[in-house]
């Protein structure tokens, strides 16, 4: 008679948590937790601050503070009792740090410190598996403490990891039991830059959404036809655009549509942002908002006539995939706009659930912006066919109970 296998045990391994534009990972922390996994999650850098809603009750343990010599006595007393350990980590610190520019000699070497330092606290309560999001310093961290450990390890890549940082993916995927994307487009350009047979460890599971509570109310409306919403969510850096959406609206506003854009967000093309608004005269019409709470956020999201994706591959080759924003908007059923970067024309192209345009370019921007502002039957075909779309393919019990299974499989 075979006992059954217990539920996975997962240290997870994160930048920062919470983190509101990683509100993504709080929703798959949420779904595994409500299948039976254990979550504990380790936050190599402090929060920022931000509350996010949806936050299971998970253990966290954060990095202590390098300049507590206790640390210090701590990790060297564990190198100490355990040589061999520590000899694997220093390895494969060493080995990653000569290879990612990012990353040097130094700063893995105490990667490698914070992971026997972390791996003494989990000894006598060890994980069944160590994963990471991310595949720069999260994922190397995630692979020294499973050195450490003796344990597997695995690790999420998105979008500015996979395409705009110097990781090294043929070590870091060689070295562990799997790795998931979150889009097929970037499955696939994962795969081409690894071995073929380590591209079978690659896999492609979606962001999920809770879909009862991402539905959109019965009461719940847009603003009036003669004064449309456009909404614009994410972080404000070159990949996301707003500075063509701001062109795109001095377009509309030369073509006389009354409207009304928010651009909620923040990050380093702030200035930008506002000189270009006070450069186009756009007070009037737009506005840049900062982050706000998720339940704010969706009143916003209910008001709105249309949300715009603006996205473009900045210079450094950083890209979206599947954003999140584009996921709550097609949920809540509002029409979206967006650039047709690949993993975008992936996913939207097949089911019509996106007016789509080229990347970059503001005059069919703007005039993609106008046509669903105007055409009530567009907009309605639209809401529909995103909203089908999420529930096909996004589902949030859907999505968990794929990651569940591989964490089930890679931990035995």
């Amino acid at each position: 008679m075979h006992s059954q296998p217990r539920n996975p045990d997962v240290v997870y391994v994160l930048a920062r948590f919470p983190c509101r534009s990683e509100a993504f990972i709080v929703r798959e922390l949420a779904g595994l937790v409500a299948l039976g996994t254990r979550v504990r999650v380790l936050a190599v850098l402090d929060p920022e601050g931000d509350e996010v809603d949806e936050t299971p009750a998970v253990q966290v343990w954060r990095r202590p503070s390098w300049s507590d010599p206790r640390v210090w006595w701590t990790v060297f007393r564990e190198a100490f009792l355990r040589p061999r350990a520590a000899l694997r980590a220093l390895r494969l610190a060493c080995s990653i740090g000569v290879r990612e520019s990012a990353l040097d000699v130094a700063r893995a070497l105490r990667l490698a410190a914070l992971a026997l330092l972390v791996a003494r606290d989990l000894r006598d309560d060890p994980p069944t598996l160590v994963h990471a999001h991310f595949a720069t310093g999260p994922a190397t961290f995630a692979a020294l403490l499973g050195s450490a450990l003796e344990c597997p390890w695995g690790y999420s890549t998105h979008a500015r990891d996979l395409y705009a940082e110097p990781v090294t993916f043929a070590v870091k995927t060689r070295r562990s039991r799997y790795v998931v994307a979150c889009s097929e487009r970037a499955a696939d350009d994962l795969r081409r830059q690894v071995d073929e047979i380590d591209a079978g460890r690659v896999h492609r599971i979606h962001h999920g959404l809770d879909l009862q509570r991402w539905s959109r109310r019965p009461d719940s409306a847009p603003l009036p036809k003669d004064t449309p919403l456009i909404l614009a969510v994410g972080r404000w850096e070159p990949k996301k655009g707003f500075d063509i959406l701001l062109e795109a609206c001095a377009q509309l506003r030369a073509d006389g549509l009354d409207f009304t854009c928010e651009i909620i967000g923040a990050g380093v093309q702030q200035a930008r942002l506002h000189a270009l608004r006070r450069e186009k005269h756009l007070a009037p019409h737009v506005r840049l908002v900062p982050w706000m709470a998720q339940d704010d956020l969706r009143k916003r999201y209910e008001q709105a006539r249309v949300l715009v994706i603006p996205s473009v591959v900045a210079a450094d080759g950083d890209r979206d995939n599947i954003p999140n924003v584009l996921l709550e908007a097609l949920a809540l059923e509002v029409p979206v706009v967006a650039s047709s970067l690949p993993a975008l024309e992936d996913l939207l192209r097949p089911t019509d659930a996106a007016r789509l345009v080229p990347a970059g370019d503001a005059r069919a921007l703007a005039a993609a912006l106008r046509e669903v502002c105007e055409d009530e039957a567009l907009a309605a075909q639209l809401a529909r066919a995103g909203r089908e779309l999420v529930v096909r393919s996004f589902d949030l019990r859907k999505t968990s109970r794929e990651l569940y299974d591989l964490f089930a499989k890679a931990g035995y």
